[in-house]
């Protein structure tokens, strides 16, 4: 190969003549033959791909890199305008994952929490890596875009095409088991009272527990042991086909410790807790909406439900009726068919035990 090179570099100094570059073409082609076949002999197949590869992404990089990858858009609220969990879980996980070389981030205090709230800022990508495998977020705020009707923020997340897979099987569920872990560990509970049609958010401040509740031991324990029986048996509903929840008809003169035993259960269970009040529920689709905007593993309070005048039968036949001091007298004979009278605007009965149903 030294006598190769030797006749290379003697044709480029004489290369005054059209013979002279044949040369020269015929030496550089000898000496490229022998090291394709130096190179088949001692480098593996893998090995020669992998540089092929990295060789082809360094000249074009953009039609190697762009084509294979992959985006999923997770909108903060779904089609039905129900919170999107994916997307909590994500504004939880990421802030986590933020590394001493990213730019930008924000941080909040707010009255609803103890510690500091921190989340990525807009337009900022973040690296997660997980199996050995990297993937990348950023917030679309949607800001900008005035063509799209959906104004709410979503995360993107891209990956290669062929992590698409164990993007659905492992990574997801993944993030969505850590952000499972991160609440249990260091859960502020919750209360939500209602606004319009919505909850509105606040931190649970009463301090009534299990160990301090003024309660007979024996019944004390009873409720204990109920408790940790309906925790455990979470798989146990789904197998038979039933809806995960637990209910408490809990009565008695105001002052005998009704709101004092929710807490408790409150605090025992790490559950949130939901204030429905009948009153300001105006039909059947904004219950549906309410209950179906609750999020999972938290108590439901309904009070006071066998005195509210808001909770109507399901109506038998349609009649016109009167108000009278707040009641309501049908208009006709005293003689004609019994029927039930419903205020229409009004959600019903049979509605509202359907939804403690799980329908």
């Amino acid at each position: 190969m030294a006598s190769y090179m030797g006749s290379l570099t003697t044709s480029f100094t004489n290369f005054r003549s059209a013979s002279s570059w044949f040369e020269v073409y015929a030496a550089f082609s000898t000496l490229m033959m022998l090291l394709r076949t130096v190179v088949n002999d001692i480098l593996p197949e893998k090995l020669r791909s992998s540089i092929a590869k990295k060789i082809e992404s360094l000249f074009f990089p953009t039609t190697n890199t762009n084509n294979n990858l992959v985006s999923i858009r997770i909108n903060q609220r779904w089609d039905n305008n129900e919170n999107n969990e994916l997307y909590n879980a994500a504004s939880k996980y990421l802030p986590t994952r933020i590394s001493k070389t990213y730019k930008a981030l924000r941080l909040g205090k707010l009255n609803s929490h103890k510690g500091f709230m921190s989340a990525i800022a807009a337009n900022q990508d973040v690296i997660d890596e997980f199996e050995g495998v990297k993937y990348t977020w950023t917030l679309d705020q949607n800001k900008d875009d005035s063509s799209n009707s959906n104004k709410d923020p979503a995360f993107v997340l891209t990956f290669k095409e062929k992590h698409r897979e164990s993007v659905m099987k492992s990574y997801i569920p993944h993030l969505l088991a850590t952000c499972e872990a991160m609440d249990a560990e260091d859960r502020t509970i919750k209360i939500f009272s209602m606004e319009h049609i919505y909850w509105n958010e606040s931190e649970m401040c009463h301090p009534a527990t299990m160990g301090t509740l003024a309660l007979d031991p024996e019944l004390k324990q009873t409720i204990i042991d109920d408790l940790n029986r309906f925790l455990k048996r979470k798989e146990f509903y789904k197998k038979v086909g039933k809806p995960w929840k637990r209910g408490y008809l809990l009565y008695g003169p105001p002052g005998t410790g009704k709101s004092s035993l929710i807490a408790a259960i409150a605090n025992y269970l790490k559950f949130n807790v939901y204030d429905l009040e009948l009153a300001s529920v105006g039909s059947n689709e904004n219950l549906m909406q309410l209950m179906r905007s609750t999020s999972p593993r938290s108590i439901i309070v309904i009070e006071d439900i066998d005195c509210n005048k808001e909770v109507h039968v399901r109506r038998k036949e349609r009649v016109d009726y009167n108000y009278t001091d707040d009641e309501f007298e049908p208009l006709g004979n005293d003689d004609g068919p019994e029927t039930e009278i419903v205020k229409i605007d009004k959600f019903t009965l049979s509605a509202l035990l359907n939804y403690m149903d799980g329908l």
